[in-house]
């Protein structure tokens, strides 16, 4: 796969996941008109050599900011939509009816859904309602509700790769939460900015966690360091960081999208990209890497596309 390979949409693209399971499916997220009034739906696309071909299309009432594949079942999808509904869906991928399970849990947007690695049963997820919730999905129960934290709504969450108690979750306010889930009476550790903080992720390998802000700025941490000081910090961004993903390959390698429509591959180990691609043409919105195949990602944009290319 030499090219950047798209899917084009109609809607506009929010989120986008590969399977955990299937090295060649992948979906996207997508809503009508940013999200703002309009429907919601999630495209499942398989990819083969400069193809990536749709086989199947969800729709919903309301758009669709956010979706994860579950990591025990294939045919099991988790979405989030503008109304604070948690949408389950247990896929059918020969087109016969779709089994759908709606349950709102926020009065306000879901703005991200994680699923544990280690735990695979633990579902986090984020609201502008200033709330975050973490669901044991095995019997569909409320473990965790976490509240008065934000005035201003949390807009992301990680749930650490190699640690099933530990997550983190961000604010608009400019303050990023780290939780023991086990002792969830208050945070372990806060950090404060002076700007919002759209996305955050744990490393995969050690104890660093990157943190985006909305001023183009990443900021890797270590949680083993008391003094809250930033053990590197990344410029290459002109606006706002919407997403970061670190590699599930590599320690030092973490991707990042933002609203400069640009994807910036860095080794954490220096300041500058060492590749950056920019081929949207609108806000990118979300970036995956790949399960399967450590040289693969995927973007998706308010452009209206899904894409698959080299790194």
């Amino acid at each position: 796969m030499k090219n950047i390979i798209k899917y084009i949409d109609n809607f506009d693209g929010t989120s986008c996941n590969f399977s955990y399971i299937s090295p060649d499916i992948l979906g996207g997220s997508f809503s009508e008109n940013f999200g703002i009034v309009g429907k919601g739906k999630i495209v499942l696309l398989k990819y083969e050599i400069n193809l990536l071909k749709p086989f199947k299309e969800i729709y919903f009432e309301k758009g669709i900011k956010c979706f994860k594949f579950n990591r025990i079942n294939n045919n099991i999808i988790h979405a989030g939509d503008v109304e604070g509904k948690l949408i389950t869906i247990n896929c059918n991928y020969n087109n016969i009816k779709d089994d759908i399970f709606v349950n709102k849990i926020f009065q306000g947007e879901i703005t991200s859904l994680n699923i544990g690695k280690i735990s695979k049963n633990l579902l986090l997820s984020t609201s502008t309602d200033n709330s975050a919730k973490l669901i044991d999905l095995n019997n569909n129960k409320l473990l965790l509700n976490i509240q008065n934290y934000s005035k201003k709504g949390f807009t992301y969450n990680s749930i650490d790769y190699k640690t099933p108690n530990l997550i983190s979750l961000s604010t608009n306010d400019g303050i990023v939460l780290l939780f023991d889930i086990r002792n969830h009476s208050k945070p372990i550790k806060c950090l404060t900015f002076n700007n919002p903080i759209l996305s955050i992720d744990f490393n995969h390998y050690n104890a660093s966690f990157a943190i985006g802000q909305s001023n183009g700025i990443i900021e890797i941490y270590d949680l083993r360091n008391d003094k809250n000081i930033p053990v590197s910090t990344l410029t290459g961004h002109q606006l706002a960081i919407k997403e970061l993903k670190f590699s599930p390959f590599k320690e030092n390698i973490l991707c990042s999208c933002g609203y400069d429509m640009n994807i910036n591959l860095w080794d954490i180990q220096y300041s500058i990209p060492i590749k950056s691609y920019n081929h949207h043409t609108e806000f990118v919105t979300g970036i995956d890497f790949s399960n399967f195949n450590q040289n693969i990602l995927s973007s998706i944009s308010f452009d209206k596309s899904l894409d698959i290319f080299n790194i």
